[in-house]
């Protein structure tokens, strides 16, 4: 895969954060109401990112599962933070780079991950200006376009 190909994925795979965060501002009043459904579409959708890429790799659909179920066991116990759900997704990003067409699908699900984290992440800053937030979002996610970016960093060192 061509590396402009690679970082252009990268940062718009990145860029679901920003559309949750729009989504935020946009309907405020949405949000009380809406957090159980975001939780649980993050859920959903991370089990799917981990999944295809097991799957990908020809890891059993019965494995897949159940490493799926104790997921949901363990972040209904305890939520798991989302900076660390977005560096374990920055690793699936390079691991399915080797792979164009699995590299897209990832891309695809961490964009839509983005939307619900996005939103989560500034429901409880928005009442603040927008440019904070999205300062205070940049912050606390660049970790993945850091590690998204480390195979780039390799073929040019």
């Amino acid at each position: 895969m061509l590396l402009l190909n690679y970082a252009l994925t990268l940062l718009v795979s990145f860029l679901g954060l920003y559309c949750g965060m729009a989504l935020a501002f946009i309907a405020p009043e949405e949000l009380k109401q809406g957090r159980k459904y975001f939780v649980l579409f993050t859920r959903i959708i991370f089990v799917a990112i981990l999944s295809l890429l097991l799957l990908s790799f020809g890891i059993h659909w019965l494995f897949a599962l159940i490493l799926a179920i104790g997921y949901f066991a363990l972040d209904y116990n305890c939520r798991i933070d989302e900076r660390y759900i977005y560096a374990l997704m920055a690793v699936v990003f390079i691991l399915s780079a080797a792979n164009a067409t699995l590299l897209v699908f990832e891309a695809s699900l961490i964009f839509f991950y983005g939307f619900p984290a996005g939103t989560l992440f500034t429901e409880k800053l928005v009442k603040k200006n927008i440019f904070a937030v999205a300062g205070k979002l940049f912050l606390n996610y660049a970790h993945y376009l850091v590690i998204g970016a480390l195979p780039l960093l390799v073929v040019y060192l």
